[in-house]
């Protein structure tokens, strides 16, 4: 058996039992075939028949003792990855390739049945929900304490360079405010990134709080229950709030800096050759001056003659 019969020619997942073949050998797994005393190949329409997987099942884990990489099922919509099959599915969850369902139904449980593309959730969002951010916000926010609440708006970084999800949760009866920011697409991408979060009341009071950014794939619940964000309790975002009942907040989405060894190299020949110089035009300093010596040795007055006081 290739690796191509391995996966289910409907799903594109990795064949599990019962498992049938047709006679184009094209596999099926158990989940996806028809229904029905003569089961037919969803491809070719051929005549499915029951397959024995002990084979297979050793073939299967061959390939992962081995590990032997596969493409993503996303390979036909653009996704060029080659990922072992114990990472597939994880990354077939994150991949930029997939479907999306509309985030504020996922998140907020809004009435929207919408599914697209990455690149048209922006203009989902734009168009049909009126909401979105850049990368740097400085907003003023009203917070009903009294209600629990959930909001969410997307992120554009940079003109498309990235996308994320600004979500935020009001939870009365834990009394606590959270915010978090996630990176559209994989987690491998989403650590480059963190994002400063700071809510002021004037120039001096503030509480500023800097995290890495989680891919979409988590569960933002879990994000906020771990403490991996912004977490405030009702008091302290109460002392922030302004006469007329405003929050405050700013935060801006950044990629974390990957240090140039290059970079440094140059910096460490620079310094080099300045100490150099220094030695050179510098004269020798002269040894400390001991008790004794000071006692040998006439003092020269640094000003030269003692003035009158005439």
């Amino acid at each position: 058996m290739n690796t191509g019969n391995l996966f289910c020619c409907n799903c594109l997942q990795l064949v599990s039992p019962p498992i049938k073949q047709c006679s184009n050998k094209h596999s099926i797994c158990g989940k996806c075939q028809p229904k029905g005393e003569t089961s037919i190949c969803p491809k070719c329409a051929n005549r499915l028949y029951a397959v024995s997987y002990d084979e297979l099942e050793k073939v299967i884990a061959q390939l992962n003792k081995e590990k032997v990489t596969f493409p993503c099922a996303y390979e036909s919509k653009g996704c060029s990855y080659k990922i072992e099959q114990a990472q597939k599915l994880l990354h077939e969850s994150e991949c930029k390739f997939r479907s999306f369902q509309c985030e504020g139904k996922k998140y907020c449980g809004w009435k929207c049945d919408w599914v697209g593309k990455y690149d048209q959730l922006l203009d989902h969002f734009r168009n049909h929900h009126d909401c979105g951010m850049n990368y740097k916000v400085d907003r003023a926010l009203k917070i009903n304490f009294a209600v629990d609440s959930t909001s969410l708006e997307p992120i554009d970084y940079y003109d498309g360079c990235a996308l994320f999800w600004y979500k935020q949760k009001v939870d009365v009866s834990l009394q606590m405010v959270y915010w978090v920011i996630q990176y559209v697409g994989l987690q491998k991408d989403a650590c480059q990134y963190f994002y400063e979060f700071e809510i002021h009341d004037g120039p001096i009071r503030k509480i500023k709080i800097t995290e890495f950014c989680e891919s979409d794939s988590m569960d933002a619940n879990s994000i906020l229950k771990s403490g991996q964000c912004v977490a405030l309790p009702f008091s302290a975002v109460k002392s922030f709030l302004s006469v007329e009942g405003y929050l405050y907040f700013r935060f801006r989405v950044m990629k974390v800096k990957k240090p140039s060894t290059a970079n440094n190299d140059e910096e460490n020949a620079e310094l080099k050759n300045l100490v150099a110089q220094m030695r050179i035009n510098c004269p020798p300093m002269h040894p400390r001056r001991t008790n004794h010596d000071a006692q040998n040795c006439p003092q020269k007055n640094p000003f030269g003659k003692k003035r009158s006081n005439k």
